[in-house]
């Protein structure tokens, strides 16, 4: 349960720029496979190219960096890494490709006693 709080702290975050997001991973899983526990958040955030650098910043005003120079690797691997301050791994996808824009724009809110998480909706292919 320590990951949906951290996850409903992110999400805050992202919701109160209007930044374009859902959850992915594990917390994505809770809804469309067997319930586990996850250790970690994983988020894809809508970031396009060049303005990596603004999320980012924001985030890590917020979060404390799991690695050294994270705003770089972040801008050239395009995944920033991050940790809550109850320890938990947050791992922000900054999305670019036309598809991950669809997932986020069809994503819906999970709804859970702690909190409302979006995430994407599934569908069969």
């Amino acid at each position: 349960m320590k990951s949906f709080k951290r996850a409903a702290e992110l999400q805050a975050i992202c919701q109160s720029r209007d930044w374009q997001f859902c959850f992915i991973g594990g917390l994505a899983l809770q809804r469309w496979s067997e319930p586990r526990e996850t250790v970690d958040v994983d988020l894809s955030l809508f970031a396009g190219f060049g303005d990596e650098q603004q999320f980012s910043d924001v985030l890590l005003k917020h979060f404390t960096a799991r690695i050294s120079n994270a705003a770089t690797f972040a801008r050239e691997r395009r995944v920033l890494l991050l940790r809550s301050s109850k320890g938990v791994g947050l791992d922000v996808a900054l999305a670019v490709l036309p598809y991950e824009a669809l997932v986020i724009e069809r994503s819906s809110y999970l709804i859970i006693p702690l909190a409302f998480l979006r995430e994407p909706v599934q569908e069969k292919v």
